[in-house]
Formats: C-alpha cells, sequence, structure tokens
C-alpha cells in the first residue's frame, strides 16, 4: 500500500529526515527555532513507523494539549487513507491496520510512561521546556522515559526550539554536536 502524503520539505526538514533514516543514529535532536516546520516532520517520521508492521511508537509532549492537537493532525492525515483501525482521543492511541500503535504521553502524567517498550520511534517534542526533575527528586529522563527505550532500541527523536542551556535536551544535542556514537544533532533558525 502506498500512503502519499503532499508535504514540501523545507531544507532543514530534509536534512532532519535523512538524519532520522541514517541507521548510525539512534538519538537525533533539532534545535530548530519557532515555525520551521518541528511538527510537521515529527509527523511525518511517526506516519512511517504507523505504516511498518507491529511497532509500538511513543510521542511525548510536555501538556496533554499539545498532544491532543498533535494526535487531531495525525489521525486527519491517515483516516481518508483508510489506515486508522482505531483512534481513541481519550486515551491519545491510534492503532493502525498494519498492526502499529502510537501512544501519546504527557510530561504532567509522567506515571503514565512507566511500564512500556517503545521499538518504533519515540518522539520527544518541545524536549527543552520538560522538567528535569520530578516532584518526588527522580530523574525525569533517567528514570522515566529512558527505561522505555532501553529493551528495544528505537529511534529517538527529540525536537525544541531553544530554552537555555540546561537539561537532557541539552545534554543530547551536545553528544551529537561532539560526535557520540549514535547521537546526531542539527540547529536550524526560520532565518
Amino acid at each position: 500500500m502506498n500512503l502519499n502524503v503532499d508535504i514540501n520539505l523545507t531544507e532543514g526538514q530534509k536534512a532532519a529526515y535523512e538524519l532520522c533514516h541514517d541507521p548510525k543514529n539512534r538519538v537525533v535532536t533539532l534545535c530548530y527555532s519557532r515555525q520551521c516546520g518541528k511538527s510537521v516532520l515529527c509527523e511525518l517520521m511517526v506516519i512511517e513507523y504507523l505504516c511498518k508492521t507491529g511497532t509500538f511508537n511513543g510521542y511525548l509532549t510536555p501538556s496533554y494539549q499539545l498532544g491532543r492537537k498533535v494526535f487531531k493532525e495525525i489521525v486527519s492525515l491517515l483516516e481518508p487513507a483508510g489506515v486508522v483501525k482505531r483512534a481513541n482521543a481519550s486515551t491519545l492511541t491510534i492503532e493502525t491496520i498494519f498492526g502499529s500503535t502510537l501512544q501519546f504521553f504527557s510530561a504532567e502524567a509522567y506515571r503514565s510512561i512507566r511500564g512500556n517498550t517503545i521499538d518504533g520511534i519515540l518522539v520527544v517534542d518541545e524536549a527543552a521546556y520538560m522538567a528535569d526533575e520530578l516532584p518526588n527528586g527522580e530523574n525525569f529522563w533517567a528514570n522515566v522515559v529512558l527505561p522505555v527505550t532501553k529493551a528495544r532500541k528505537p529511534l529517538i527523536l527529540m525536537v525544541s526550539t531553544p530554552c537555555g542551556c540546561k537539561g537532557f535536551f541539552y545534554d543530547y544535542y551536545n553528544r551529537g554536536v561532539n560526535g557520540w556514537k549514535g547521537y546526531a544533532s542539527l540547529k536550524r533558525t526560520i532565518y
């Protein structure tokens, strides 16, 4: 089955798309300014994984509202093509006819992330705006998010507008800039 999505990618989106498809990269970190097409790129990548057979994918946002927005956009792209088997707006879950699932998670309800195993792609949207430390003192990335990616080693796509020189997003961005094995980073502005 061919699913055609009529999108003209910008130079920055094309560069990021290529990094996501390079098998050497396990973590791709994009520090892009506003209106550079981060959400469109993330949606395109998630749609690719939803069209594969039997993947479990995650989409993590800082707020429930952002997750709801992206959920609606993905469903509106996939439903006309007959790819959606089930879409539950209350649980923010999309299941496709290929047996793949996309589950949205919110950093506001971090406990719901635990116990899952992501094996396709994990998109971390607006990562720089997620707290590093949870109210109970735990490290959000190391103790909550990273464990759901350990067993199956999915592609992790972190995107964000910049928000200071701190946090796990900043650390992972620098890993890519400094050439760590498995990490790639890009920075783009609207200009």
